[in-house]
């Protein structure tokens, strides 16, 4: 079931709809907030669109690294379970 919630980002108001609770939507718009305003901070850029779509850049880096990460976590795990199935084996 779809649910909304009123939320804050960069100075503007919004009603969003999800399948997740509205804190946690909340807390997903809080955290956009927030990258937003880094955005804005660290560059002259003022236009929205411009902030907007620097925090969007700095989310989808720090999503790659999540992947990234956990792509190299699974591999340790599968060249682990590899070795413990050998080594029951002997």
């Amino acid at each position: 079931m779809s649910k909304s919630a009123k939320v804050d980002i960069y100075g503007q108001s919004y009603t969003v709809k999800g399948e997740g609770e509205p804190a946690h939507l909340q807390t997903v718009a809080a955290y956009l907030d927030a990258k937003m305003k880094e955005a804005a901070s660290s560059t002259q850029t003022v236009p929205p669109l411009k902030v907007a779509i620097l925090a969007a850049l700095t989310i989808t880096d720090e999503l790659f690294q999540h992947r990234r990460r956990n792509d190299q976590i699974e591999q340790l795990l599968l060249s682990g379970t590899g070795e413990l199935f050998e080594i029951l084996e002997r």
